[in-house]
């Protein structure tokens, strides 16, 4: 690994390289399977001549003065916008992926951005870059200052080299232990934040991979228990269980005994009142795609379009909708409600564009398999971040012929 690692930098050389504008980019694709297509470019900057000896890794090291290093930034920056210009000419939608060297972070003024008159010079939008850092940045709290005001702006953000989270993966493999405990920043009512709930299903699945239970620890109240169990954790520690053992005299346990048979009959009554909910609103939720199909199956695919704009526009809990012929392949563009906020690259980046192939997708798979309808499990919806599913079921239009319903709706559950 050592050898790996650049560990002398010239600054002088680099010094030179930046004043010649040295400096050349190659781009990677980022591509869709599914839909065949490139989505984007990653690009990638390196020290340019045949007679250059500056090690690439050089030109980001962290030991170069700040001023050099900023300026490295933009010129790597703005040569890598210049060449992905005439791409961006052909094809609007394109992504253009590029990295941020964090240790240029403590050194940006918040206030002296360069990035969006970079974009002006060559005539490209703030919605056609995608910025990647590492997923261990240092400087968290500039990043998010600077990723804050650059999303405002329309700027996307990718977490470059994403793996298991680092430390936690590194301790549980090594000690494989029996126990996992999990802090109140996972459901205490003041420290969880919006995504903590699916965060916390991760923790619990890595650590049933190597059999630990998992422990919800300093747990305050009633409802930070029920929150608990409602994520499949059981185990439990915190003052809740702990501040009334004093009534129960010389008789600790039986305190302790009375507070958890407690919280278990509530946890029952409010599970199934949960289940029921979620069982009504299921219900009514095929009743609908039952509907939507119908009206489907009494036009021809030449009308699939037209129909699905009025499917999609038909209810506010309709987000998306497309078709696919008997073979799984996408005969209709993915037609959104109208007024919502997708990008033109949004099918492609998801893989559902006109001609996509969904054959190998569990909710075409399930349905060749005889399941009358598939519903995926939850995800944050591209257009606008509603909790969503997609529910795909087979119909049969005014020809006869079998196609399937793909509409993307919000999630019931």
């Amino acid at each position: 690994m050592a050898d790996n690692i650049c560990k002398l930098v010239d600054e002088e050389a680099v010094r030179a390289l930046l004043e010649m504008k040295r400096v050349t980019t190659f781009f990677q694709p980022v591509v869709s399977i599914l839909s065949k297509c490139i989505v984007g470019f990653e690009a990638f900057s390196r020290p340019a001549g045949e007679d250059c000896n500056v090690d690439t890794r050089m030109l980001f090291h962290a030991g170069l003065s700040p001023d050099v290093m900023l300026e490295v930034d933009r010129l790597c920056r703005m040569n890598a916008l210049r060449q992905f210009q005439s791409i961006h000419a052909g094809h609007k939608g394109m992504l253009l992926f590029l990295k941020v060297n964090a240790e240029c972070l403590p050194h940006i003024e918040m206030d002296k951005l360069i990035l969006p008159g970079q974009l002006k010079e060559v005539d490209m939008g703030l919605e056609s870059v995608v910025l990647q850092i590492p997923l261990a940045v240092p400087h968290v709290d500039k990043a998010l200052q600077l990723f804050e005001k650059l999303r405002e702006m329309g700027v996307r953000l990718c977490l470059d080299n994403c793996s298991e989270d680092a430390a936690f993966s590194l301790a549980l493999n090594r000690f494989k232990p029996d126990f996992v405990k999990v802090n109140r920043t996972f459901f205490g009512e003041e420290e969880r934040g919006e995504h903590t709930f699916e965060t916390l299903a991760g923790v619990i699945s890595r650590a049933n991979r190597v059999g630990a239970q998992v422990i919800g620890q300093g747990v305050e109240t009633e409802e930070e228990s029920i929150r608990l169990l409602s994520a499949g954790i059981h185990l439990q520690q915190g003052y809740y269980y702990s501040k009334d053992a004093a009534s129960g005299g010389s008789d600790a346990a039986k305190a302790f005994l009375e507070k958890i048979v407690k919280t278990n009959d509530k946890f029952r009554v409010v599970r199934q009142q949960l289940v029921r909910r979620k069982k009504e609103r299921f219900a009514e939720a095929f009743r609908n795609v039952s509907k939507v199909a119908a009206k489907l199956s009494n036009v021809s695919e030449d009308r699939f379009e037209q129909a699905c704009r009025a499917i999609v526009n038909g209810s506010q809990d309709h987000v998306s909708v497309f078709v696919l012929d008997r073979e799984g392949s996408q005969v209709t563009d993915r037609v959104y409600a109208s007024g919502t906020r997708v990008s033109e690259n949004t099918a492609a980046i998801m893989g559902s564009q006109k001609g996509a192939d969904h054959s190998a997708q569990d909710y075409v798979l399930y349905l060749e398999m005889g399941y009358l309808q598939f519903v995926t499990p939850p995800f944050a919806s591209l257009a606008g971040g509603v909790n969503a599913c997609l529910v795909s079921k087979p119909f049969f239009n005014t020809q006869g012929v079998r196609y399937t319903m793909c509409l993307e709706m919000a999630y019931p559950g």
